[in-house]
Parts: C-alpha cells; sequence; structure tokens
C-alpha cells in the first residue's frame, strides 16, 4: 500500500503489537536481488515499510542521468512486495524517527566501516 510520511501514525494505530521493520534505496532498475533483499526483510518483522528515493534524491545520490525509472514505477515494483511503501526525499533518519521502527534494515552494500 502506498502511503505518505504524514500517515506513519496510522500504521502504528492499525497494527498497535506489530514488531515495525523500516528499509529505503533507490531500486532502480528493480531486478531479482532488490526484490530477495525485500522480501528477507519482510520475514523478520511484521510490517514492512520500504522509504522509496525520490527522482531527486535518487539524482544527488547517483548521478546523472539516475533514476533511469521514474518515481511511479519504482514504488510501484516495491509496493508488490512491501505492507506499506513511500516516496522518500530526505535522509531515512527524517522518517524513522517519526515512525519509529523496531527494526531497521540495510543492505551490506551499504555498511561503511570504521576507519
Amino acid at each position: 500500500m502506498i502511503i505518505l510520511p504524514d500517515q506513519f501514525d496510522a500504521v502504528r494505530s492499525a497494527h498497535p503489537d506489530a514488531a515495525i521493520g523500516y528499509t529505503s534505496g533507490v531500486f532502480d532498475l528493480f531486478h531479482a536481488g532488490h526484490m530477495n533483499y525485500i522480501e528477507a526483510c519482510k520475514r523478520r518483522c511484521d510490517i514492512l515499510v520500504v522509504g522509496v528515493d525520490s527522482d531527486r534524491l535518487a539524482r544527488s545520490r547517483k548521478g546523472f542521468p539516475r533514476p533511469i525509472q521514474g518515481i511511479a514505477e519504482r514504488i510501484g515494483n516495491v509496493g508488490r512486495h512491501a505492507h506499506y511503501v513511500f516516496t522518500k526525499d530526505a535522509p531515512s533518519e527524517h522518517y524513522t524517527g517519526v515512525l519509529r521502527p523496531g527494526f531497521y534494515f540495510y543492505s551490506k552494500d551499504n555498511v561503511v566501516s570504521p576507519e
């Protein structure tokens, strides 16, 4: 289900005892690895909320000509696998502070090693 960030409280209210998980990404071009990642996250919580980077945010992180797929297509692809999906136009911390997920998932490709 596609939601707006201001609906996070409604998600929590609809699932008061659920373990909520959160992850995010660009998901451009959507492929089997993305699907497997989202499904693995979903198995580890009751409700999975996924933030999909807006076209502007994706471009700022990946450079031109990204994203190849527009936000509507990427939201649709991710939404087939997540419980809730929304367009993300700020760093995840902006959203997780409001959503307060019990689980924050990230791929090993995004782990920063200590220096």
